[in-house]
């Protein structure tokens, strides 16, 4: 809520001027930057009529919204106490059952309590990829014992050479609140739309008020911003009967969009607290996995303190059916990360006083962490208050909250692991969210106007293929653990403009935060009918030398043709500028598997050709299954890339990873969707999970796309 506006007759309502209601300042409409920016709900004690106004805002409905608002508050207070229990100690009775069956509030979340409601606010699949990659160096060869026949005996040693750090992780989305009405931005629009409607509502119920005491020849003071210097006489425009009753057709109106927006507004400000609260944990998981980098965090450290902490996000959602409210969803809370500081201390815990607040009008909560090194966080917000950092390259129109996260950390690890730029130090957060839909509707979204004919023609000759004796006797399990959300999903072509707005928009903040890192004075002559220039508008310093590749790629994708490329370059900008990488899709597991194995196989391509001091030659192959033409080319490590991918994905911990969520160590992929899949992101035929939904693999419901 904020401060009471004033009604018809100039003063404050209930108040007879002599004073104000003060504005609640920790909301949760407030916190989620959710200011009601129309006219305020407010009981009108007007003595004109009373029979005929009555309350703005009724006691009944109030009383209703109360009790409802006060439900939802014990609600969270419970949540609140169960996550710190969580937090501070180890639940062994969940630690009796797989990881998969742990669908409560615990360290880990596994995919498979994506609609667990009280577990909503929590990040899922949430994992931090690392590979740290050695150089096996001969020593001096030992010589035998004196007298012994045997030879010399080698040794090696091992030298570190690099690291590979990526936060795989599930969508940022509320699943438990499903997706029926979209996500976050679509919720928003609709709220926009209704505030103005609010507006104009209120503005004409003044105006029909103020034609009636015309009418009857009252004098009053006309106190409405939005019709200042409004003649307080004239035509009356018809009857009073008239009149008045249109003054009560607009207090209607106005009473139920009220009503209307105060619950969209809550809706919102919920799912906003849930999906800002995963994205939260999964960008701290990032900066303090790349702070316990030593050697990356020296080299990076005065980088952060200056410019920030970048965050870039690869999202493989695809921008139709229910996935599109994931990617409002995940864009949204990503967005707010913009109002997000990380500050690094030493643990404190003995001389900490628990009722000790240093910043005005916060709300600041210590919670205890069960771990050797991070020994608690200090979480402290601050309602927006119109002094919000924008982000380098474009002001937001989004309110974000401010919030302030400390961690203390052992004292002997603080003292000798943290840089000394990143002691005590708020470090601001950059993010950027990359969107590349990677499935069967991307690939038809991409294709000619015979999309349709030639989907169908791949299914039915697919379908000729398989022998259907493999799943006799299992249609009844088929159908009964058939996911509903998979359903939906195959329908619809992505919208693409969608993901080009998304992409456009991080690539212009990405430009933005390179040319800070490391300035370049670049002449670009401008020509506002370019193709480039109608994209991305003005860039005040022109494209960056790092970020052409991008630029080309983003580009490309413009014109229709998703190319896997904007993600792969994006990652490698983000690391040449000394960034953390978050890789997601639905679940985070599947396809997030193909894309991080990718990227740690060029990781490890890319060191071998340093060490042995050959030009790196290789450009990014044409991932899409689209001829290759002359800008996207496959080189001759092409094969030798995804041959190494195709070892880690069968060998690695990525298969193990999906047991750990759903129970089977499978992709879950069939052999159809691996026919539609970009070449370099195509799974092992041997670890997919199979055609049919009655496979055994399906018996339990363990495959969910």
């Amino acid at each position: 809520s904020g401060p009471s506006a004033s009604n018809v007759n100039g003063t404050p309502n209930g108040t007879n001027g002599n004073s104000s209601v003060p504005p609640i300042e920790r909301g949760l409409l407030s916190f989620m930057g959710l200011p009601f920016s129309g006219p305020h709900t407010q009981l009108d004690n007007l003595t004109f009529f009373p029979s005929k106004i009555g309350d703005f805002g009724s006691y009944d409905h109030l009383t209703t919204l109360l009790d409802a608002r006060a439900s939802d508050a014990r609600l969270f207070a419970e949540r609140s106490q169960t996550y710190v229990r969580c937090s501070s100690s180890i639940d062994e009775q969940l630690n009796t059952l797989w990881p998969h069956e742990r669908k409560l509030p615990n360290a880990y979340r596994p995919s498979s309590s994506k609609t667990v409601k009280i577990c909503s606010p929590l990040p899922f699949n949430t994992h931090v990829h690392s590979m740290v990659l050695e150089e096996l160096v001969e020593a001096t060869p030992t010589p035998p014992p004196h007298g012994s026949s045997a030879s010399h005996r080698t040794t090696f040693a091992s030298r570190h050479v690099a690291s590979f750090h990526n936060v795989t992780c599930g969508a940022s989305a509320d699943h438990s609140a499903k997706f029926s009405d979209g996500g976050l931005r679509r919720l928003e629009s609709r709220r926009v739309g209704l505030v103005q409607a609010a507006r104009e509502s209120y503005m004409a119920m003044g105006l029909s008020a103020k034609k009636l005491l015309d009418s009857r020849g009252c004098k009053y003071i006309y106190a409405s911003p939005s019709v200042a210097g409004g003649s307080t006489s004239g035509n009356t425009g018809g009857t009073a009967a008239a009149i008045e009753r249109n003054v009560h057709r607009y207090r209607t109106q106005c009473l139920e969009i009220h009503r209307e927006c105060a619950s969209l507004s809550w809706v919102i400000a919920v799912r906003r607290s849930n999906c800002f609260s995963q994205a939260l944990c999964i960008a701290l998981t990032s900066y303090l996995s790349h702070v316990s980098d030593a050697a990356r965090a020296v080299r990076n450290a005065a980088v952060w303190a200056t410019h920030g902490y970048l965050l870039t996000y690869e999202g493989m959602l695809s921008s139709a059916g229910k996935e599109m409210g994931m990617i409002e969803d995940a864009s949204d809370s990503i967005g707010m990360l913009h109002g997000v500081k990380i500050r690094l201390v030493v643990d404190d815990s003995h001389t900490h006083n628990n009722n000790t607040n240093t910043a005005p009008r916060a709300c600041t909560e210590r919670v205890a962490v069960d771990s050797t090194v991070v020994k608690w966080l200090e979480i402290t917000w601050l309602p927006p208050n119109g002094n919000r950092r924008n982000p380098p390259a474009v002001a937001e129109q989004h309110s974000w909250p401010n919030v302030l996260i400390t961690v203390g950390l052992d004292a002997t690890y603080y003292g000798s692991r943290i840089p000394p730029p990143l002691q005590s130090t708020y470090i601001s957060l950059v993010p950027v969210l990359f969107q590349m839909g990677v499935d069967i509707r991307q690939w038809s979204a991409n294709k000619s106007a015979n999309t349709k004919a030639t989907i169908k023609e791949k299914k039915q000759k697919h379908f000729e293929e398989i022998n259907y004796n493999t799943y006799a006797g299992n249609t009844n399990t088929a159908t009964s653990n058939y996911d509903e959300e998979d359903e939906e999903e195959e329908s619809g072509l992505p919208d693409n403009d969608r993901l080009i707005g998304l992409n456009t928009e991080a690539f212009r903040k990405l430009n933005a935060y390179a040319h800070a890192v490391r300035p370049q004075h670049i002449h670009t002559p401008t020509n506002p009918q370019t193709h480039a220039n109608a994209l991305f508008g003005d860039l005040p310093n022109g494209v960056h030398p790092l970020l052409q590749p991008l630029h080309q790629s983003v580009l490309r994708s413009a014109g229709n043709t998703m190319e896997h490329g904007v993600l792969d370059h994006a990652a490698k900008t983000c690391a040449t500028l000394g960034g953390g990488s978050m890789i997601f899709c639905k679940s985070g597991k599947d396809r997030t598997a193909m894309q991080v194995t990718l990227k740690q196989t060029q990781f490890i391509l890319k060191e071998r050709f340093r060490l042995a001091g050959q030009p790196q030659t290789q450009t990014h192959p044409n991932t899409n299954d689209a001829p290759p033409n002359t800008n996207d080319t496959y080189t001759e490590d092409a094969n030798e890339i995804y041959r190494q991918a195709t070892v880690m994905r069968t060998y690695g911990t990525r298969l193990a990873l999906c047991e750990k969520n759903v129970g089977q160590p499978k992709y879950a992929f069939n052999s159809l969707q691996a026919k539609f899949m970009p070449k370099m992101l195509k799974p092992p035929v041997g670890v997919i999970a199979g055609f049919l939904k009655g496979g055994k693999i399906f018996t339990e419901g363990a495959i969910e796309s």
